[in-house]
């Protein structure tokens, strides 16, 4: 599998990988909930926290800030829209309709999104899908009237196959460049032609896998 995909387990032996698994799932619930209502004092502080947990990764570290990276334009479109909301106040720029106060409700969105997705992407580069799944069955059970055995399959399949369709999103987009599909003025012609392959795709292997 492309090393440089997301959303999929690296083997390792850090301080990550060797936590236990339990643990790391509450940690993740309660540090996502912790984020959407923290001042930016706390997220600065979270941030930092971030920061050190993905330098202990070692030679994959690289793989937490490329995975950012990838989200980048859905980061970016968001603070358009939200620095584009025109809040009432004053503008920096009397050329650009918008606010400082829009700027800074962006600037907190994106940041904590950016929060979110990083710390998502740290707990599924240091977990199998295995022991998510057998960690989910653990807490679970607890709770009556809930199959905990098939949520936790659910999950660890999920984790399983979403890698693989951002390699066939991959695939088929180099297929696609190098027959100059991105050449064709038809928009809606050009999303045909790259959905549909990654639809029929997506559709055999959940097949196989079934």
């Amino acid at each position: 599998m492309d090393s440089r995909l997301t959303l999929q387990y690296l083997p390792g032996d850090s301080f990550l990988h060797r936590l236990d698994t339990r643990c790391g799932l509450l940690a993740l619930c309660a540090c996502s909930m912790g984020i959407l209502h923290m001042s930016p004092a706390g997220m600065s502080l979270f941030s930092l926290l971030f920061l050190v947990l993905t330098l202990s990764l070692g030679r994959w570290k690289g793989m937490v800030f490329k995975a950012l990276g990838g989200w980048s334009l859905l980061l970016f479109a968001l603070f358009a829209v939200q620095a584009f909301s025109l809040e009432p106040g004053a503008r920096p720029f009397a050329a650009i309709p918008v606010t400082f106060q829009s700027l800074q409700l962006a600037s907190l969105s994106c940041w904590r999104l950016a929060l979110l997705l990083g710390y998502a992407t740290l707990f599924t580069l240091v977990t199998s899908p295995r022991r998510l799944e057998e960690a989910l069955a653990q807490i679970l059970r607890r709770l009556p009237f809930l199959p905990a055995r098939r949520i936790g399959m659910m999950v660890s399949l999920t984790l399983r196959f979403l890698p693989l369709l951002l390699l066939q999103a991959r695939e088929v987009r180099l297929a696609f460049r190098s027959r100059l599909g991105e050449k064709r003025r038809n928009p809606v012609d050009r999303l045909r032609l790259f959905a549909v392959p990654i639809l029929r795709k997506s559709l055999v292997r959940a097949d196989e896998l079934s």
